[in-house]
């Protein structure tokens, strides 16, 4: 019964992103994030079961990255959560797209720490989800930090 119910969801969740991307002019940083948007799906989809889902993943990987002018760099609220999902499928190229996105949002502090753009649009936090950790995390190709293996 327990993967029937997973089958359901997952079905349903597809359908879901075919909704959300057919309307592109709705879609702002927080639609297309981690926490409340497409990138987290994605990042569920590859940890649910990556190979199954390769095709569907790199789908909306593209189409996230073909709007990330509309996200900042973080993890929660931005394209971070993206370059998560590339190290699951081994997407080197659009990992190496978003590394240098990031790159170019980035600056040095006063002590000379590389800094990447947070969710007021300046170099910001020292935080995972909203500031530079979970970019740094990232950029290290590191999984999903609470990744369950099966």
């Amino acid at each position: 019964m327990f993967y029937n119910d997973l089958h359901t969801f997952h079905t349903k969740l597809k359908k879901l992103l075919e909704k959300v991307t057919s309307n592109t002019e709705n879609l702002g940083n927080l639609q297309l994030s981690w926490c409340k948007g497409i990138s987290g799906i994605i990042l569920y989809l590859c940890m649910y079961d990556c190979d199954g889902n390769k095709d569907i993943i790199s789908k909306y990987q593209e189409f996230v990255f073909n709007h990330h002018l509309k996200m900042m760099t973080g993890y929660c609220h931005g394209i971070t959560s993206l370059l998560q999902t590339t190290v699951y499928n081994q997407n080197k190229l659009l990992m190496k797209k978003i590394q240098q996105v990031i790159l170019a949002c980035s600056e040095r502090d006063d002590h000379g720490l590389l800094m990447f753009q947070g969710d007021s649009g300046k170099a910001d936090l020292f935080d995972f989800g909203i500031g530079s950790m979970g970019v740094y995390w990232c950029l290290l190709n590191n999984k999903f930090p609470f990744d369950v293996q099966t």
